[in-house]
């Protein structure tokens, strides 16, 4: 489809959609979904993260939760390992 042809609405050809091919636009949108899932699984992690370390030690400090909202989906994880071992709040961030 030409970007310059009257079907083409003007927002789509201005950001260069109008040039790209079917599976050029395929791929990108795969990897769209790909990066939002893995976004969304990291969110979700570190909700029940959260919510474990409530459960477990109570109110979770304003620190604690920006520290567990920014951290990879590894260190979540590792992190809710240690949740089932822990004493202490921070028995579950010391390494």
């Amino acid at each position: 489809m030409d970007p310059a042809s009257p079907d083409v609405p003007s927002e789509v050809a201005d950001a260069g959609f109008g040039v790209l091919g079917l599976e050029e636009l395929k791929t990108m949108l795969e990897k769209t979904v790909e990066e939002w899932n893995r976004e969304l699984r990291q969110e979700g992690e570190a909700i029940i993260l959260l919510r474990l370390l409530e459960h477990k030690f109570g109110r979770v400090d304003a620190k604690t939760r920006k520290r567990v909202k920014s951290a990879d989906a590894e260190r979540l994880l590792d992190w809710a390992k240690r949740v089932l071992t822990a004493e202490r709040l921070e028995d579950v961030f010391t390494n």
